[in-house]
C-alpha cells in the first residue's frame, strides 16, 4: 500500500499510486526513512511454495482402480495427482483423479483398470514461486480439487483446498 507509505512522508494516495512532497532533509536520511518505512510497512507476498504440501502423495498411471482407493482410504485423501510411469515424483503431471471417480470405477467392477484411464486430464498446474491469486482462481473459479505445483516438468507439491482455506 504505496498511499500509506508516502502518509509516513506527509503526503498520501491510494494503495497503487500515491506521492509525497519532501523538504529541508538530506537525501541519506529520506533513503532510510523510506527503507525504515517499507519494513514495517511491506508484507511479503505469499507463494503457492508456501502453501504447498511436500512430499505430495501421488498415484501413477499404470495403478490399478483398487491400489489407489487402497491408498486414498489409507492416507485419508481425497484426490491425488496422476503421474507418468516410473518413481513417484516422477515424470509429469497426467490429471487428477478423486475419490468419487475411483468409487465409481470400483462399483462398477473395474478395479484392475489402469488409473489414467479414469484421471481427469483437464487440470492447471502452478510454479512454486506463483502467487496466491493464481492458486484460488483455480481452486475457486475452475472447480479443481488439488493443484499441482510443478518446477522443470516434477511435481514438487500439491496444494488442496482444505490448504488455501486454512492459509
Amino acid at each position: 500500500d504505496v498511499g500509506a507509505v508516502m502518509r509516513e512522508f506527509g503526503g498520501g494516495g491510494h494503495p497503487y499510486a500515491a506521492s509525497a512532497n519532501i523538504k529541508d532533509v538530506t537525501t541519506f536520511q529520506v533513503r532510510e526513512k523510506i527503507f525504515r518505512v517499507l519494513s514495517e510497512k511491506v508484507i511479503p507476498r505469499r507463494t503457492a511454495a508456501d502453501l504447498m504440501v511436500i512430499p505430495p502423495r501421488s498415484a501413477l498411471a499404470e495403478n490399478t482402480i483398487s491400489e489407489i482407493h487402497e491408498m486414498l482410504t489409507r492416507f485419508n485423501i481425497n484426490a491425488v495427482p496422476v503421474l507418468r510411469g516410473g518413481e513417484e515424483g516422477g515424470e509429469g503431471v497426467l490429471g487428477i483423479i478423486t475419490r468419487q471417480v475411483i468409487e465409481k470405477a470400483l462399483f462398477h467392477g473395474l478395479g484392475d483398470e489402469k488409473v489414467i484411464e479414469y484421471t481427469n486430464t483437464d487440470f492447471d498446474t502452478v510454479e512454486p514461486a506463483e502467487g496466491i491469486d493464481r492458486v484460488q482462481e483455480i481452486i475457486i473459479r475452475k472447480n479443481q480439487r488439488l493443484v499441482p505445483v510443478v518446477s522443470g516438468g516434477r511435481i514438487e507439491g500439491i496444494i488442496t483446498r482444505t490448504g488455501l482455506l486454512r492459509f
